[in-house]
């Protein structure tokens, strides 16, 4: 354990218990190797909403200090990520048929499938490609809940930290059992209304 690493003190014993997950931590492994090994594209690194810029007629990434040659479900991870807390966060707060929710979830499957039609993946690629994003990205949300760079979006909502923490720590052991993003919408909510 860090001295650096931090995290809500309402989540104490859920960060005990990630902690001391043995199947976690093999998978976390097992991801790291893939983040080693794996020369697929060039990634930006650092991918997250506030390093795109959309406009009317395009599309901008910018802050690519952290680019180099390695898996494209790491960019995908970190980008699908961010969706989950900003959903994650506003679940505290809206009813699960809010509009904003809804909007939340269809921009994350949207950004999913112009990926994949972008890139013509063949099904067995398309899906290798969603297990591994699952698992980069659960690995971001954990780094950001528990680790030394916080979530701003998560400040003073422990029940959403909570949530967040379950599913990337799901996410991470049991991502092969989630196929499609109703399924994950589904783990999403189950989490969203387990208490601290």
């Amino acid at each position: 354990d860090d001295k650096t690493n931090r995290s809500s003190p309402e989540l104490s014993q859920l960060v005990k218990e990630v902690r001391s997950d043995d199947k976690l931590k093999s998978a976390v492994l097992d991801l790291l190797a893939k983040f080693s090994e794996q020369k697929e594209c060039l990634i930006h690194g650092d991918l997250h909403s506030g390093s795109v810029m959309v406009c009317r007629e395009s599309v901008r990434v910018f802050d690519a200090e952290f680019a180099f040659i390695g898996p494209a479900a790491f960019d995908l991870g970190l980008f699908l990520i961010q969706y989950c807390v900003s959903w994650t966060a506003h679940r505290e707060k809206e009813d699960v048929t809010s509009p904003l929710l809804r909007s939340i979830a269809e921009s994350m499957e949207a950004t999913w499938s112009a990926y994949c039609a972008e890139a013509k993946l063949t099904s067995a690629a398309k899906e290798a490609l969603w297990n591994d994003t699952l698992g980069f990205g659960a690995c971001e949300g954990m780094r950001r809940l528990i680790g030394a760079a916080h979530l701003d979006d998560l400040t003073g909502l422990p029940r959403a930290e909570a949530a967040l923490l379950r599913l990337c720590r799901f996410l991470l052991v049991d991502r092969l059992n989630i196929s499609n993003f109703q399924q994950l919408l589904a783990e999403m909510e189950k989490f969203s209304t387990i208490g601290i």
